[in-house]
């Protein structure tokens, strides 16, 4: 497609790729799989909005992103420039290299040929990509080569990325209630949308966020079907989802783990550019019986249940780039440590020290994490419904207290559907949970220990 400015853009055959429409002009495209929340339908042709003039980029872009959910990116091109956004997780990655003027999808698409020869194997090692880490802050495995965040924009001209949103954050709400069965209303539309396109399935565990979504959907329980992987260190999400499917009556299934082979996992590392590796490269296979469907999933609902928080956050609490790397579990590497005072110092004024983790979960570590792998597997498409920037700013709005306890998910779950907080969150509540225990000091004795101490500080306050 033939963008303004002298840009051209172009998609794979299975990417949906919509005109951008201003005031009846061409100013851009959206990518993607976008979803128009308000009235709960994929968006299937141009996207037409009607500004006041002069328009900029920036008002086109606070129109796009208060009106669509789903997964997307796209690209504007207004008398301030040209610019490329991604959604509100930047669950449709970018990476891009400034020194060719490029940007695409994924680095195996964006270097080609040069793909082995831009790693950084040391970085690979150092940062623990190829076991558990990730890379944040928009570095990548490659040399030159970055990635988008969430809440930054790539200037096309210069192909320098900079923080677009949000000029501030949301102020604390008084009464939760009512921002929380939106958020809940968000989601039944979001569902019934990706419905409408066909076969759609929801995951099922036994966290906080799948029982939240399972709640919100109770209307149209009956049109899906839920479904829980059966990989290793998952035999308590299959206890739990089968009671959960037992008071709701739901159809259900449980995927056998199929474990990928060596030749899959380099292929799986490569689609994610070798950025991480883990379980998902290892099992990622097992979503294969899934391919051509809508896979509804519950990433998004960290970002309102203060996932970085420590127990003893306060107001005076410094947010330090060591104390942010400590808590991202990252290591404090010399490359590392300016990118994020940077990032520090280029937030909105006035934050606290619970919205400024709340930022930092989702730009350095939702986005680059649970979406740096995006291009690595065939499968389902995902959706996850908590996802947009109406959804985050209700889940910021909310007081860190009331997210703390009961927090939103468990009084969302207690207004669409109460029962089903008969089934425990995370947790059998009987002998089996020390037996879980134990299994995962054999499997992975230096999270288990990690999980074990928060354990204690939560129920002793020390």
């Amino acid at each position: 497609m033939a963008l303004p400015g002298g840009l051209r853009l172009g998609a794979d055959a299975g990417v949906r790729l919509f005109p951008l429409v201003v005031n009846g002009a061409d100013m851009g495209a959206v990518l993607g799989h976008p979803i128009e929340i308000d009235a709960a339908r994929m968006l299937t042709g141009p996207l037409a909005l009607d500004l006041p003039a002069p328009v900029s980029a920036g008002a086109v872009e606070a129109a796009v992103m208060d009106r669509l959910a789903g997964s997307f990116l796209f690209v504007v091109a207004a008398g301030d420039g040209a610019f490329a956004y991604v959604d509100a997780s930047a669950t449709m990655g970018l990476v891009y290299d400034p020194e060719r003027a490029l940007a695409a999808s994924s680095a195996e698409l964006l270097l080609g040929a040069d793909y082995e020869v831009r790693l950084d194997h040391s970085l690979i090692r150092e940062f623990g990509a190829d076991r558990d880490g990730w890379f944040t802050t928009g570095l990548t495995a490659h040399r030159g080569v970055y990635r988008l965040l969430p809440n930054h924009r790539l200037d096309l001209s210069g192909f320098a990325a900079a923080r677009h949103w949000p000029p501030s954050m949301p102020a604390y709400v008084s009464d939760p209630e009512g921002v929380v069965r939106a958020i809940g209303e968000d989601i039944g539309r979001s569902t019934q949308a990706a419905l409408a396109e066909g076969a759609c399935l929801q995951c099922l565990t036994g966290g906080n966020e799948t029982r939240a979504l399972l709640a919100a959907n109770r209307a149209q329980e009956g049109k899906l079907e839920f479904v829980t992987l059966g990989v290793p260190g998952a035999e308590m999400d299959a206890y739990l989802a089968g009671r959960l499917v037992a008071l709701g009556g739901l159809r259900h299934r449980v995927l056998p783990p199929v474990t990928a082979s060596a030749e899959q996992m380099a292929r799986w590392r490569r689609g994610a550019g070798h950025g991480q590796s883990g379980m998902n490269a290892v099992y990622h296979p097992t979503v294969g019986p899934l391919s051509g469907k809508v896979l509804i999933g519950g990433l998004g609902g960290e970002v309102g249940r203060g996932f970085l928080w420590p127990a003893d956050l306060s107001e005076h609490t410094a947010i330090t780039p060591e104390f942010l790397l400590t808590r991202l579990k990252l290591p404090h590497h010399p490359v590392l440590l300016p990118r994020v005072e940077a990032w520090l110092a280029g937030l909105p004024e006035g934050l606290d020290p619970w919205q400024v983790l709340d930022l930092a979960y989702l730009e350095l570590r939702n986005g680059p994490w649970a979406f740096g792998q995006g291009y690595a597997r065939q499968g389902p498409r995902d959706l996850h419904p908590l996802i947009s920037r109406r959804q985050f700013t209700r889940m910021w709005s909310l007081p860190p207290a009331f997210r703390r306890s009961p927090g939103f998910l468990s009084l969302l779950t207690k207004q669409f559907w109460p029962e089903l907080a008969a089934v425990p969150i995370n947790s059998y509540g009987d002998w089996r949970d020390s037996l879980a225990l134990i299994r995962k000091l054999w499997r992975r004795p230096d999270r288990a220990w990690r999980k074990l101490r928060q354990i204690v500080r939560h129920r002793t306050g020390l």
